[in-house]
């Protein structure tokens, strides 16, 4: 009697335990999906106030550039400047741009981004004009060979207050498309599409003999200018 009594309270409690489990299985993939989701939708943000910005600052001719010998603008001196003294507001009023009300203001704070410095006149199409700053200024290019294709950028190892900006970076090349790709560490084995192939569209150029008045194309980030290594 005992024993049957076990044996249902075993086939009574089985169906329980699935349905929890099945339950929590269920509850986790809603989780999932809309974590998922939430990161697709500030991907996107991100996207679209890099493309305005970038769009605005090329529309304006507002790129920062180094101040030449007879220019009293003396950036060069001060890397900062450019940070402290640019309006995106403004910029993007005067370039008549509608922008979604629902991108988080952050997103278009300047120091959110790292931006291209003294820029040709006619760059090449897949240059790398604006970057996030989890990206590591010293590996995007000013020189790309068809055997660097299969290099990657890198991302800064720390972690950034802004939240998105630990899962994905943004870059937004001259011709203004974009592309996000995922922040991985350098350790990580996953397969990712931060290849130069994929970041610059398979298209080698040069920009290390170009300059502007002189000078050489580098990114000016809010911590300094840096000059990539190209290596």
């Amino acid at each position: 009697m005992k024993l049957k009594k076990r044996y249902l309270i075993f086939v009574g409690t089985v169906p329980v335990i699935v349905l929890v489990l099945i339950g929590i299985t269920f509850l986790l993939g809603i989780l999932i999906n809309i974590d998922s989701a939430t990161t697709g939708i500030n991907y996107n943000y991100l996207k679209t106030a890099g493309m305005a910005i970038a769009c605005g600052l090329r529309e304006s001719n507002a790129f920062p550039r180094d101040g030449g010998p007879d220019d009293k603008d003396h950036q060069a001196e001060q890397p900062n400047q450019w940070y402290a003294t640019f309006d995106v507001d403004e910029l993007l009023l005067e370039s008549g741009m509608k922008i979604d009300k629902d991108i988080p203001i952050d997103y278009f704070d300047t120091e959110v981004w790292t931006v291209v410095k003294n820029i040709p006149d006619d760059p090449p199409s897949n240059l790398i004009v604006l970057a996030t700053r989890n990206v590591d200024t010293s590996s995007l290019r000013t020189k790309l060979t068809d055997e660097d294709m299969q290099k990657h950028i890198r991302f800064k190892e720390k972690k950034d207050d802004l939240w998105i900006l630990n899962q994905a970076a943004v870059l937004i090349r001259s011709d203004g498309t974009a592309t996000a790709v995922p922040v991985e560490p350098p350790t990580s084995r996953r397969k990712n599409t931060a290849t130069y192939r994929y970041i610059y569209r398979s298209q080698p150029f040069d920009l290390t003999a170009n300059s502007v008045n002189g000078l050489q194309v580098k990114y000016l980030t809010p911590d300094g200018e840096v000059i990539p290594t190209n290596d």
